[in-house]
């Protein structure tokens, strides 16, 4: 079984991964995104919500524990160093996906 753990759940290209990983049997979603209430469309069987954000390290760790993939559909520089940082000082090895709609 994966855990994936989803960043920036409320974009539209995260809502196409969610969409894709919905029906995989073999993988466990977390959703993470700093109002629950904004999350489109209703949350997977395979999935939980997290209210969090992204830039409270403490969040974000406590997220983060247990997962085997992080996909990240986030914006800024900073945060994508800042998140590569900190997913190399996790407890497991985490495998992270980063995606930007930055132009």
């Amino acid at each position: 079984m994966k855990h994936v753990l989803v960043l920036g759940t409320g974009g539209q290209i995260a809502q196409w991964v969610i969409r894709m990983l919905a029906g995989a049997n073999d993988s466990t979603l977390t959703l993470f995104l700093r109002n629950a209430g904004k999350l489109a469309g209703s949350v997977p069987a395979n999935a939980r919500v997290v209210e969090g954000n992204v830039l409270q390290k403490k969040q974000l760790v406590s997220a983060m524990a247990g997962q085997d993939l992080v996909y990240a559909n986030l914006t800024g520089e900073d945060l994508m160093r800042r998140h590569k940082r900190l997913s190399r000082r996790c407890a497991r090895p985490v495998s992270p996906v980063w995606s930007s709609s930055r132009r």
